[in-house]
């Protein structure tokens, strides 16, 4: 794991921290208990195919490990949340 410092080279147009909305709806599977919402899917795979093309050569190569997502889900309106996080380096 890297650890983030005020020495990285910043992205020219993202910040460290960047938030994004979406609207539509959780469907559930059929055959589970899990829920998806297209719009989320939709947005995650866009944004990460812009990151990956714009990737700054000072931060080294990009693999799967490169980037972490955070989703907020669950009980929202009654303050629970529960969080997704994904390693970055």
């Amino acid at each position: 794991m890297t650890l983030i410092t005020a020495k990285q080279v910043p992205h020219a147009t993202w910040y460290p921290l960047t938030y994004f909305t979406t609207s539509g709806e959780d469907v559930q599977d059929a055959n589970s208990t899990s829920f998806h919402n297209a719009a989320e899917v939709y947005e995650v795979v866009e944004r990460v195919g812009e990151l990956k093309k714009s990737w700054p050569k000072d931060w080294g190569d990009w693999d799967e490990n490169s980037i972490g997502n955070q989703k907020i889900k669950g009980k929202q309106r009654s303050g629970l949340f529960t969080f997704s996080i994904l390693q970055a380096s």
